[in-house]
């Protein structure tokens, strides 16, 4: 075998293991990337679900004031 035959087949291991290598990071990016945004819906959600509440109280309390200004005036 020549040497320049192993040079080649060493070059063409190297590259198939870099390619090997980058697949497996995109895959693990895709993978974190997708838990993150899950994360961030449920983030999301819980904030929506709390502003929500916090609105409902906030309602609830100014029908409260309403109804006993509208009491006094009577």
């Amino acid at each position: 075998m020549a040497l320049e035959d192993i040079v080649k087949r060493i070059k063409e291991k190297a590259s198939q293991e870099v390619e090997k290598i980058r697949e497996e990071a995109d895959k693990e990016r895709g993978e974190l990337i997708k838990r993150a945004e899950e994360e961030a819906a449920k983030i999301k959600d819980k904030i929506l679900k709390r502003l929500e509440k916090e609105g409902e109280e906030e309602k609830r309390e100014k029908l409260i004031r309403t109804r006993s200004e509208e009491r006094r005036k009577i």
